[in-house]
C-alpha cells in the first residue's frame, strides 16, 4: 500500500512563505469567479503567518484567456504557481465544449511545459445554481468552494517540490 503524504480532510502544507502565487481569475461570470478568488485567498490567510505564501490576483476577460496569462506569469522567476479560476456555463450551442477543452488542455500544457503547479479552478457547470454551489463562501460549504480547494492542492504541490529539493 502506498503511503499517503497528505491525509484526507483539511490539511495545510507547511512553509509556503518562500513562494509567490498568482491568483488568475476570469471576469466573465464575475459573481462566481469573485467567490472562487475569495475562497483561494481565505485558504492562504488561514495558514500560520510564518507559512503563508505571498500572492496577488490578476484578472483576464474569460476562461479562454487563462492559459496564455498563466504562461506569462509562470515565465517569470518570481511566480511559483498559478491558480486559474473561471466559470463556464453550458449553453445551447457547442461553444461550451470548445472553450472548456481549450482551457483545460491549455492550462495542462502550460503546467507541463513550465514545470510549475497550475491549479484548475475553472467551473464547468450545467446551470448557474451548480456554479454557485461550487463557489459558496458559506462556512459550512467552504470545503465545496473550488477556489479554496484548489489553493489547498497547489500548496500541497509546492510542498512536494520543496521536499524534492
Amino acid at each position: 500500500m502506498m503511503k499517503q503524504d497528505f491525509p484526507a480532510g483539511k490539511t495545510k502544507p507547511l512553509m509556503l512563505s518562500l513562494h509567490n502565487i498568482c491568483l488568475l481569475h476570469s471576469v466573465y461570470h464575475e459573481e462566481i469567479t469573485e467567490n472562487l478568488l475569495k475562497g483561494a485567498k481565505q485558504y492562504f490567510e488561514e495558514l500560520p503567518k510564518a507559512s503563508r505564501p505571498s500572492f496577488f490576483s490578476m484578472a483576464v476577460p474569460g476562461a479562454f484567456e487563462l492559459p496564455l496569462a498563466c504562461k506569462w506569469q509562470l515565465a517569470t522567476k518570481q511566480v511559483s504557481a498559478v491558480i486559474a479560476m473561471g466559470c463556464l456555463l453550458r449553453g445551447e450551442t457547442p461553444h461550451f465544449g470548445y472553450i472548456s477543452a481549450a482551457c483545460v488542455h491549455g492550462l495542462q500544457s502550460v503546467a507541463l511545459e513550465c514545470v510549475k503547479p497550475v491549479g484548475f479552478a475553472v467551473l464547468t457547470a450545467n446551470t448557474l445554481e451548480q456554479a454557485k454551489q461550487r463557489s459558496s463562501l458559506e462556512p459550512a460549504l467552504l470545503h465545496c468552494n473550488k477556489g479554496y480547494e484548489t489553493a489547498m492542492a497547489v500548496g500541497q504541490m509546492l510542498s512536494l517540490v520543496k521536499n524534492k529539493e
